[in-house]
């Protein structure tokens, strides 16, 4: 949303009051923009056969291809919904997650939720740096061709196939800067940039590969001794507040429920800013991911060592990570 930043500030005031507010974002594109852009790409895709000679592992690049497909098209169906209440239950499509696996999320969530934030110490607490500078020169250091691009999103940092985008004047503590580079850089643009040497399924992905991709981001984070208690807080209120919005629970109520745990304005409005990012487009968004995903890539890492080489070479979900490193299958 363009009036993202706004809308945390809007809402937070509103529910301090004790008010029923709900969030009104504004896009750039108006319904009837977003329709035509939708209705394009559709007939792209429609226009799109997965055919495979024969050739040993045919089978399971056609499987591959029609999984990403199918998934385009659900994310076609996803904006076309946007701001409405369909958005929720495609969400879950779009992210399906087991049972048992969000349940641990949950138990690990209400832990992290938990763990006194307040109480943790930083040596750079108080120091500043601005992100996009020190993108560039931590690119430029490690080797990495890759255009940085200042850009009016509502996350700090994002990446695309070419480029990291960063948020247009955003200042970060140096701890958080190289939290956000093992995060966005190691786990999200270099498989990104590694798949270009590969051909095609590892270049275009498979379905449910950002779930993967979201896992090991925050491996990486943990690897690097970043994950934090005001971090890991954060991944906490991601997940338990997508379960109380599948719930039923209204937004105004979630953070009644959970300001319980954030004693401070800072973190109670850090708690708003993780609600609003919950319900952009209408809902959820893959906010419900992160934690289920991080515990399940700590589980195949501990199982089948070989699938993160794969994780890192390309976008693959954990199920096709798991085969290749299984079946020693290559694809360059």
């Amino acid at each position: 949303p363009l009036n993202f930043h706004q809308e945390v500030e809007r809402l937070f005031r509103s529910w301090l009051g004790g008010q029923k507010t709900l969030p009104a974002f504004s896009y750039h594109l108006s319904h009837r923009e977003l329709g035509a852009v939708v209705g394009m790409w559709r007939r792209r895709l429609q226009g799109v056969q997965v055919e495979v000679v024969a050739w040993k592992g045919a089978r399971e690049v056609q499987e591959i291809f029609q999984g990403k497909l199918d998934e385009l098209f659900l994310e076609l169906e996803i904006l076309e919904a946007r701001g409405s209440a369909l958005v929720l239950a495609l969400s879950q499509s779009r992210f399906p997650i087991e049972e048992a696996l969000l349940n641990r999320a949950m138990a690990l969530a209400e832990s992290w939720c938990t763990a006194g934030v307040g109480s943790e110490e930083s040596e750079d607490r108080g120091v500043s740096l601005g992100l996009e500078e020190f993108f560039r020169r931590k690119l430029h250091e490690e080797g990495i061709e890759i255009d940085v691009r200042a850009s009016a999103i509502s996350s700090r940092a994002a990446v695309t196939n070419h480029c990291l985008l960063v948020q247009k004047n955003v200042v970060v503590s140096p701890t958080e800067a190289e939290r956000l580079f093992h995060h966005e850089v190691k786990a999200h643009l270099l498989p990104r940039l590694n798949a270009k040497g590969e051909r095609a399924p590892a270049a275009i992905g498979s379905r449910e590969s950002d779930f993967a991709e979201e896992g090991r981001a925050i491996l990486c984070e943990e690897r690097a001794n970043l994950l934090g208690l005001e971090r890991r807080q954060e991944l906490a209120w991601r997940t338990m507040v997508t379960h109380e919005l599948l719930g039923g629970e209204r937004p105004h109520q979630i953070f009644a429920k959970l300001r319980q745990d954030s004693d401070s304005e800072v973190a109670q409005k850090r708690l708003v800013a993780t609600i609003v990012r919950a319900l952009r487009g209408g809902g959820l968004c893959r906010e419900r991911i992160y934690l289920p995903a991080f515990l399940a890539v700590k589980d195949l890492f501990q199982e089948t060592p070989g699938a993160e080489a794969w994780l890192k070479r390309g976008r693959w979900s954990l199920f096709w990570a798991k085969a290749f490193a299984k079946s020693g299958v290559q694809f360059s």
